[in-house]
């Protein structure tokens, strides 16, 4: 009887672990009618005579996107030494500009969230979901855990049974005559 509460409340608290971290999508990042994502590599860079800049980025399938930078555009991406670099437009123009070229020559696929003109932020590809990509590591985690912890549960329902069978057995008349 006790085992059964011990299942519930084990069953419970997984259930409540995978509702607390559910994986929710950033707002951010998630495609919108007014926010849309375009995953591609910068194949040109122009400032015109307004102080504009314009990116063109390029999809893998051919699609090219010309979209301007604004003063609030943030952006977030690696150097070739891997560090992570992150800014806003407007602090470091020429600094972005030149981080922007570098990641164009090396070819490295961007993630630009854009609302079709302008673009909102810029970040590597790859690491946009790191979050989510914890939320899945814990949930495995907790996962791993209790299917441990079921195990070793099992396991001592197990030995009980046998411990509970060898003092049935030992209780028994003929087995105190076999000892003799």
């Amino acid at each position: 009887m006790i085992y059964r509460y011990q299942t519930k409340f084990l069953v419970s608290m997984f259930l409540a672990c995978i509702y607390f971290f559910s994986v929710n999508v950033d707002p951010i990042v998630a495609e919108t009618p007014e926010k849309k994502i375009t995953n591609g590599f910068i194949t040109n860079i122009v400032t015109n005579e307004e102080n504009t800049t314009i990116i063109s980025v390029t999809e893998s399938n051919g699609k090219t996107s010309n979209l301007k930078i604004n003063p609030e555009t943030s952006i977030g991406i690696e150097s070739v030494a891997g560090d992570r670099w992150v800014s806003i437009f407007s602090e470091k123009p020429q600094e972005s500009i030149t981080k922007l070229k570098d990641q164009q020559s090396r070819l490295i696929i961007l993630t630009v969230v854009h609302d079709g003109e302008s673009i909102l932020s810029i970040s590597n590809a790859d690491k946009r979901d790191l979050e989510l990509n914890l939320q899945y590591l814990f949930i495995v985690f907790i996962i791993a855990w209790l299917v441990f912890f079921a195990y070793i549960f099992y396991l001592s329902r197990r030995q009980n049974a046998i411990n509970r069978d060898i003092k049935l057995l030992k209780s028994q008349p003929s087995y105190e005559k076999e000892t003799k």
